[in-house]
């Protein structure tokens, strides 16, 4: 799955450069990956064969629903990308870049969507970019929509909170801004038994790119500290 923090490096590093950026969408991703072993299922409602009921399809391409599909749809995607010249990211198994001597395009890629960056100049431009929440929260439940075929109340009561939650938050965003600087720069603190029933502390950082705030945490630590040096370190 990519990573949010390298969608907010990118949009950081598109908008300070004055990169083009475009987004793809793709036409029933899941149906193109080619399976790599043997799959069999049950002849599907209003295709079976009234002469051998009894028979299973073998499958030869991947379709939705089936676990394998988002596998094979990536690998499909991946080695077409490394023929032409990408290189898969180390940090991010969803990004995929292609670098040549004057110029650089970004791909990233999540499930059958497709953000497309390259390089069309070298100086810094001034604007914003306001980076909302909501699509990533969409996002993260997405998951959520492989209920939709057999919904009960409990999906209903998830996908109600869901919106409450974005209504309620629709005018809080992340503004990222253009910078002439990709200088990263981290803070980090903790606080000492922040739970007063366990005794355990919390830590938190956030990283800037320039002048964008691109990564950020905050959890309880695992074990109980003894004392604020020990909370820290």
């Amino acid at each position: 799955m990519i990573k949010s923090t390298t969608i907010r490096v990118i949009l950081n590093i598109t908008l300070s450069l004055g990169w083009d950026i475009r987004q793809i969408d793709v036409n029933k991703a899941f149906v193109h990956g080619i399976l790599s072993e043997k799959v069999y299922m049950r002849q599907p409602p209003g295709f079976k064969d009234a002469s051998n009921p009894s028979h299973v399809c073998k499958l030869h391409k991947a379709i939705y629903d089936l676990k394998q599909a988002p596998r094979t749809w990536f690998h499909k995607l991946s080695t077409r990308l490394i023929q032409i010249s990408f290189q898969a990211s180390t940090s991010d198994a969803s990004l995929f870049i292609r670098r040549s001597d004057d110029s650089v395009l970004f791909l990233l890629r999540y499930v059958d969507d497709i953000l497309i960056t390259d390089l069309v100049s070298k100086h810094c431009w001034s604007s914003t970019i306001s980076y909302h929440h909501k699509a990533w929260t969409l996002i993260c439940c997405q998951p959520r929509l492989q209920f939709m075929h057999n919904p009960t109340k409990v999906h209903w009561k998830a996908v109600k909170r869901i919106v409450r939650y974005l209504k309620g938050t629709i005018t809080q965003g992340l503004l990222i801004k253009s910078s002439c600087s990709f200088d990263l720069i981290a803070y980090a603190n903790s606080n000492l038994a922040g739970y007063p029933d366990t005794r355990h502390s919390t830590s938190g950082f956030c990283i800037f790119m320039g002048s964008s705030l691109v990564s950020w945490s905050s959890k309880k630590q695992k074990v109980v500290a003894r004392s604020s040096t020990e909370a820290e370190y």
